[in-house]
């Protein structure tokens, strides 16, 4: 990477912040995971055995809490994620691309997408997205790398499966890669790595992990034949990708798909998608966030979409007067702009988050999330 590539990740951090600072320390589903932090600064029992599948943050917000309190901490711990993610991405984007300027559209474009917005600040969900990133680009840097690297990458793809199911997605494509490229010692090391991780739960409360990820599938309700019809309804989970991938992101994806002719990122980009199809349509339809397991797969084809798009525009008559730069800052600009916009509408209109500060549809840093008690 060139000298740009310091700025470009200034502005990805810069963009981070902003993002995260304004939608910091949003309550949701968070009770259990907040008896888990409770539990392990000896406060309470442990009324949610299930919650420690995802232990990792609320284990590294539990120091932070007794000074900050817990939507602070949790926030300050997402915020964290957020940056890393985006440092990450765009790191993952150089490398299957090739372009300082491809990466960034890419980063960009992913740090704004409305379910990375709206959930920002919640930990759990972007230390998932984080590790998921990581366990790609850790996979393809591991290539040449022997059974010791492999292991240690393992190990550390495997932190990500105590944070969100997402991170799943990111240890498929890492196996496939390794399998296709037949390295095969390493496919194993990493495999058993990862899912040393998996003990934990098992140890600290004694959880069925068969138990919580059947009850995972059906998202905590009995099967019936409505919940079948809603699982498999073509509408509702295409709504929820053009959503949750954001309608610019998705159409400059499909642009650069039906356009690429690089056998190699064709191929990376399969062994993405064909695992997040599977858990997307085995997991229930529990919301947009279910579709961040496809984010790793689609935010660099669609900067690849974007950039070339920019260029297209650029070239016809009278819109050659502004160059591709411009018009690319101005497609990311549409993108940033109607995705908070939908995060602000959502903020306001969710009746089952608490957020904080004094406008409405944000969420800010504020003095009563340090009285905030659940």
């Amino acid at each position: 990477m060139g000298r740009g590539s310091h700025r470009y990740l200034w502005l990805i951090t810069l963009t981070a912040l902003i993002e995260g600072l304004t939608h910091f320390g949003v309550v949701e589903d968070s009770t259990p995971y907040f008896n888990v932090t409770k539990y392990i600064l000896g406060w309470e029992e442990l009324k949610y055995p299930f919650a420690t599948v995802r232990l990792l943050t609320p284990f590294l917000a539990a120091p932070l809490v007794p000074f900050l309190g817990l939507p602070f901490s949790y926030g300050l711990v997402s915020l964290s994620f957020y940056v890393l993610t985006g440092i990450v991405s765009y790191k993952l984007a150089f490398k299957l691309t090739a372009s300082e300027d491809v990466a960034l559209i890419s980063s960009l474009l992913l740090l704004t997408a409305f379910p990375m917005i709206i959930y920002g600040g919640f930990g759990i969900i972007m230390a998932g997205v984080f590790f998921q990133l990581l366990t790609c680009y850790l996979a393809i840097k591991s290539l040449n790398e022997g059974w010791r690297k492999a292991a240690s990458f393992g190990l550390i793809s495997g932190l990500g499966l105590l944070t969100y199911e997402i991170a799943l997605t990111g240890i498929a494509f890492a196996l496939l890669f390794l399998l296709y490229n037949r390295r095969f010692k390493q496919v194993a090391v990493w495999l058993l790595c990862s899912m040393a991780s998996q003990i934990v739960p098992i140890i600290v409360a004694g959880v069925n992990l068969l138990s919580w990820y059947f009850y995972g599938l059906t998202d905590g309700r009995p099967y019936s034949l409505y919940l079948l019809l809603e699982w498999f309804s073509p509408v509702l989970r295409l709504r929820q990708l053009v959503l949750g991938l954001s309608p610019l992101m998705l159409i400059s994806f499909i642009y650069a798909f039906l356009q690429e002719g690089d056998v190699r990122r064709i191929k990376m980009l399969y062994m993405m998608v064909v695992p997040s199809l599977v858990a997307f349509f085995v997991w229930p339809p529990i919301g947009v966030r279910l579709t961040l397991v496809f984010i790793h797969a689609v935010y660099w084809m669609a900067g690849l979409g974007l950039k070339a798009a920019a260029l297209k525009v650029s070239e016809k008559p009278l819109l050659h007067k502004a160059p591709s730069t411009y018009w690319a800052v101005l497609f990311v600009a549409l993108h940033v702009l109607i995705n908070n916009f939908l995060a602000y509408k959502w903020y306001l209109t969710a009746p089952w988050i608490v957020t904080f500060g004094p406008i409405p549809g944000l969420s800010l840093p504020s003095l009563e999330m340090l009285s905030f008690k659940r």
